[in-house]
């Protein structure tokens, strides 16, 4: 299953919308899961990475680079189960190999401007992990009462370094055109996705069972809750029980003192045992 989301959005975000749009996606995600009953591998895709400072200069010399490339993390398989926590580390790998290709960048006779771009690249790259960690971590929380989802792995794809604007009078031809000129997709879905044909058939084979936690953990809680009820409810009674007793208690006692003329009981039977010494 390929998911993409606009990274100019996300980092034009603050936490709570990350949050929200995390949520929303999340929801369609466990929404097909349920209906075809199939885990499917997640390609996590951030497009218009091209909006990040500094990507028009570092990326601009050959549209041979944007076919040639995969910019992204394929997570391995044996660690499947907690791809999503892997993110950070993949992270810091793709930035280290920005600054790799920064010093190769700054080699050509560029103008002082374009050089400080293409200096501050991998700097801004790295300022977005904040958000686009956020959101990821969101996205694939673990949850009890739905099957999580299984993150294959994440990859930047970029619209064409001069966007041409649509306009009412522009064709359908350009803007295909358009399209078709897009950096770090052709060699994404030729040799990770569709490399990938064969796992996708493996987990079609492999039906999503009920989530068995969830509702085991459901089960543990209403119990806990009808026994706290059930002890808060006899301790209730109880107490009731112990002050209608007392309140009888007292009731006797009154009614000693009143048939013995006020007199204490306890003074009156002083006085009958010193006059039987």
């Amino acid at each position: 299953m390929i998911v993409s989301v606009n990274v100019e959005r996300i980092l034009h975000s603050d936490d709570n919308e990350i949050e929200q749009m995390a949520k929303v996606l999340r929801g369609r995600i466990d929404e097909v899961t349920q209906r075809t009953k199939i885990r499917f591998p997640i390609y996590l895709v951030f497009t218009h990475a091209d909006s990040i400072e500094g990507f028009r200069d570092s990326f601009s010399n050959s549209q041979k680079e944007g076919k040639n490339l995969v910019w992204g993390a394929t997570i391995p398989l044996e660690k499947s189960e907690n791809a999503h926590t892997l993110f950070d580390g993949e992270f810091d790998l793709l930035q280290t190999s920005i600054m790799k290709r920064r010093l190769m960048r700054l080699s050509a006779p560029f103008p002082p401007v374009r050089q400080l771009k293409i200096f501050n690249f991998p700097l801004h790259f790295g300022s977005s992990r904040k958000k686009i960690g956020h959101f990821v971590s969101n996205l694939f929380r673990p949850n009890p009462f739905s099957e999580n989802p299984f993150l294959r792995g994440f990859y930047f794809t970029a619209v064409p370094v001069n966007r041409p604007k649509v306009d009412g009078g522009q064709t359908m031809t350009n803007v295909g055109q358009t399209v078709g000129l897009s950096y770090f997709t052709e060699k994404l879905f030729r040799d990770v996705i569709l490399r990938d044909k064969d796992l996708v058939a493996t987990f079609q084979s492999q039906k999503v069972g009920p989530p068995i936690m969830g509702w085991l953990l459901t089960f543990i809680g209403a119990f806990l809750v009808s026994a706290f009820l059930l002890g808060a409810g006899y301790s209730l009674y109880r107490n009731k029980q112990l002050v209608d007793e007392a309140k009888m208690s007292g009731e006797a006692v009154l009614t000693m003192v009143k048939a013995d003329k006020k007199r204490n009981p306890l003074e009156k039977e002083c006085c009958g045992n010193a006059r039987g010494d």
